[in-house]
């Protein structure tokens, strides 16, 4: 008798149905380690982002976005690194603990515009408010003492609208926000507010 028809005899006569289910088990699973749903995209375990390419759709300050990064951040909070399309820069949004009462898939886009000369950020989702302000560590392009200014895009007024302001050091400027939706940082006297492009 062959050998694994020999084991399974015996499991079948010596140690009964727990045994047939034990070897099925082990045996059955074909994967080794857990992959994503086929034609989705696996998160970057060691960035805790996912890019889920350009986003054609969106346009902000006359020009589409950068690639959208997403992760999902719960009560304990988190941190996505932004990549600025268009510089070699990175932000960052920080979620602090116990902003978010349970999980969301937080995502977030960034390009600088030289016509307008600002930064342009998309947080989503759109209209997520926080217990916590999250923080946006904006790398900087100006140098260490330059006043930024940190525009909201309200789509009721379809105007943009002064939300803060900071100095830059050590090359970031930090700005809290307390709302999802369309930002912008640009330095002190090129603002946005006359009403600017979506």
């Amino acid at each position: 008798m062959r050998p694994l028809r020999k084991f399974i005899a015996h499991l079948a006569g010596g140690v009964g149905v727990i045994g047939i289910a034990l070897f099925f088990l082990v045996f059955s699973c074909s994967q080794k380690t857990p992959t994503a749903p086929v034609g989705s995209q696996a998160p970057n375990p060691q960035a805790g982002v996912v890019s889920t390419g350009p986003q054609n759709s969106l346009s902000l300050g006359g020009g589409l976005l950068g690639n959208t990064v997403g992760k999902l951040i719960g009560w304990l909070g988190g941190t996505l690194f932004i990549p600025i399309q268009n510089t070699n820069r990175v932000s960052l949004l920080t979620i602090p603990t116990g902003s978010l009462l349970s999980p969301v898939y937080i995502t977030a886009s960034a390009r600088f515009d030289a016509y307008e000369n600002a930064t342009f950020y998309d947080f989503g989702p759109d209209g997520l408010s926080f217990l916590k302000p999250a923080l946006l560590t904006h790398r900087a392009r100006e140098p260490d003492g330059t006043k930024l200014v940190l525009w909201y895009y309200n789509p009721t007024t379809k105007k943009w609208e002064r939300a803060g302001s900071a100095t830059v050091i050590a090359g970031t400027a930090t700005f809290s926000i307390l709302h999802f939706s369309k930002w912008a940082v640009c330095e002190e006297g090129d603002g946005l507010g006359s009403g600017g492009q979506q």
